[in-house]
């Protein structure tokens, strides 16, 4: 087999191949409160 070939591997864990959405995304989406903030500020101490 030469290496530009793909193996089709089959796991029997994985549901679904969906991919993630992206993280500045998220952070956009969900609005933090200012005490969620804070606490994100402060254990970044």
């Amino acid at each position: 087999m030469n290496s530009l070939q793909t193996t089709r591997v089959s796991d029997s864990n994985v549901a679904s191949n969906l991919p993630l959405p992206a993280p500045a995304l998220l952070c956009h989406e969900i609005e933090r409160r200012e005490e969620q903030e804070n606490f994100i500020a402060d254990s970044r101490k």
